[in-house]
């Protein structure tokens, strides 16, 4: 699939354009400015690995991990917390898969991915 911006103006935003790593993207006379994250790019595959949804924001999955590598020598329960108290899990809204989550996501950041 190909997305193309022509003649656009993707500015001011949180994200100014979110997709999926196999889409094109056609970016031709247009703006993306003053955003926080101008390209979020995922990898739909790998989030679903871990058991999020394809459109799990990356800023999100990203600072849980960068989280969990700062607490290296905590306990289990202790990360599982980092990850259950974190913006990721607040934009889940109660995924009823959170504890699996968690694991998958603390087994990531143990491995230095």
């Amino acid at each position: 699939m190909a997305i193309r911006f022509i003649n656009s103006d993707v500015s001011d935003n949180g994200v100014g354009i979110r997709a999926s790593s196999d889409v094109d993207i056609h970016f031709e006379s247009s703006r993306a400015e003053r955003n926080r994250i101008a390209f979020d790019i995922f990898e739909p595959i790998t989030l679903a690995r871990i058991g999020l949804p394809a459109d799990a924001p990356q800023d999100l999955v990203r600072d849980v991990i960068e989280q969990l590598l700062k607490s290296r020598d905590a306990t289990l329960e202790h990360k599982t917390e980092i990850v259950k108290k974190s913006r990721l899990s607040e934009w889940l809204a109660g995924a009823g898969s959170i504890t699996a989550i968690a694991k998958n996501l603390i087994d990531i950041a143990a491995s230095g991915s």
